[in-house]
């Protein structure tokens, strides 16, 4: 019965088995003394619920609790085990589930998460002093201690990563079909979950990016400050930019360069800055170019400076929409 402790634990803990725990588990239920020790177990699991708060294990008053339990069974000669036995089987088994729950249940996720027209840019400060300024729309989990070899969060969005470094603990953030891991820097990374790709520009250290197909590594590449890493989810291509487009942190700091740059990166710039949805009527000239820099300007006003530099019209179709097209 021995071998069978930590199976018990998670029985009862409702902890997802295999297969064989699980007939493991059946073939208890099917024996009288298999079906009074789970319920036994039961019973000590539910009196040390408090230990399981506190994440605190009175040995003393764990061996009380049993070998009550078990005079009461044996008033009820439900089965013939002796007490000493029965007690230390379930020491055992509850010993088990606490170790379990210390090592899972107790390390709980947090979520964070921002609105879709959240632009307060909230810094997160993680367990280990890794901040997080985090875009909207976008969520982070995190668990409330890191432990093991590794420091592990899961991103859905963008966010701006000032890791702490730590050469014996990676940081790795798991991101929409890849995952970037770092010892200590400071990078953007994309990747909401309708966007086809993710990306991770460095600004600091050195990062890696790693494309996930079917949960396996399928590409990665290594990538250093001022260098731009792309994953296309659906092919499973990865691709590095020497020179990328540092527009893309102008989330983060409101700054914005145009250097002869065509219409619709400009438009696609926009949109993903700002909380706003730029739309380019039909007839509109894609070989336009813009060149204009700014710096803290909402985009109502970069929107406005576009359509008389480019003698386009502006129209406000609804809160945060707009559609640019042609002069008549």
């Amino acid at each position: 019965m021995s071998e069978n402790w930590d199976i018990i634990a998670k029985y009862l803990a409702n902890e997802e088995l295999n297969d064989e725990e699980l007939q493991i588990v059946e073939n208890l239920k099917n024996d009288a003394e298999g079906q009074q020790l789970l319920r036994e177990s039961a019973g000590v699991f539910d009196d040390t619920s408090l230990y399981l708060q506190q994440k605190q294990y009175n040995t003393l008053n764990a061996w009380q609790k049993v070998n009550a339990s078990v005079a009461r069974s044996a008033r009820r000669r439900l089965f013939v085990i002796s007490s000493r036995v029965a007690a230390a089987v379930v020491i055992l088994v509850v010993s088990a589930f606490a170790l379990w729950q210390l090592g899972s249940n107790h390390n709980s996720l947090t979520e964070f998460s921002t609105a879709m027209n959240d632009v307060s840019k909230p810094v997160l400060v993680l367990p280990d002093g890794t901040n997080v300024t985090v875009n909207r729309n976008s969520k982070i989990s995190y668990p409330e201690k890191f432990t093991g070899n590794t420091r592990e969060v899961t991103l859905s969005g963008e966010a701006f990563f000032q890791v702490t470094p730590n050469p014996d603990k990676p940081f790795i953030i798991h991101a929409n079909g890849a995952s970037v891991k770092v010892l200590g820097t400071s990078f953007n990374v994309y990747a909401y979950g309708n966007e086809p790709i993710v990306e991770v520009l460095v600004k600091t250290g050195k990062v890696e990016l790693l494309g996930k197909n079917a949960g396996t590594v399928s590409s990665s590449v290594l990538l250093m400050p001022g260098e731009k890493g792309v994953f296309v989810k659906a092919k499973g291509e990865m691709a590095k930019q020497q020179e990328p487009n540092f527009n893309n942190f102008s989330w983060l700091t409101n700054e914005i360069e145009f250097d002869n740059t065509p219409l619709p990166e400009v438009v696609a710039t926009i949109n993903r800055a700002f909380p706003v949805t730029v739309e380019t009527a039909a007839g509109v000239d894609a070989n336009l170019h813009l060149t204009a820099t700014f710096n803290q300007q909402k985009p109502e006003y970069i929107l406005d400076v576009l359509a008389l530099t480019l003698n386009l019209r502006l129209e406000k179709a609804q809160d945060n929409h707009y559609i640019i097209s042609k002069i008549d």
